[in-house]
Parts: C-alpha cells; structure tokens; sequence
C-alpha cells in the first residue's frame, strides 16, 4: 500500500460519501469492492477516518464496521455505556 492513497483527499472524500450515502454501517470489504481498492488500504484510510473523528467505528464480534460519525447507533451505544456507568 503506497503512504500516498492514506492521505488522498479525493479518495478520503469518496470514502466518507460512500458510507454516509449507505442506508447501514458498512465493512472493510465492502468499501474495498465498491471502491476498487485492495482491503489493506480500505482498512487503512477507514480506521484514519475514524481516528480523525470523520467517521465512527463500532467493534463487532465479527470485524469492524463504519458509520457516519455520531449516528442514531453510536448515540444508542453511548447512552446505554453513559447509563450503566452511572448505576455504580
């Protein structure tokens, strides 16, 4: 993966389109086919979004999936983190 695709502002860009437009979370390998890239860089400038705060990432028992930031299930996470956390 060439160090150059990470910061590609036009790649970056249509990356972050892509998932907003998306009617549910998406995966590395989605982005990867929709896209044309190798799943490496995908994984790479996904998980670059989300660290800048362009895009959420949730865990899953499977993989990662990524979401626009602060989406309705981002937000039901949090509450319910927010939630018990104050029970104790």
């Amino acid at each position: 993966m060439s160090p150059g695709k990470i910061n590609n502002s036009d790649l970056r860009n249509r990356i972050v389109k892509t998932v907003r437009d998306a009617k549910q979370p998406v995966s590395v390998e989605y982005i990867a086919k929709l896209l044309g890239l190798s799943w490496v860089t995908a994984k790479a400038i996904l998980f670059d979004l989300s660290l800048t705060g362009e895009l959420g990432a949730i865990k899953t028992t499977r993989s990662w999936i990524f979401t626009p930031p602060r989406t309705l299930v981002n937000e039901g996470v949090n509450s319910l983190v927010n939630r018990s956390s104050t029970k104790e």
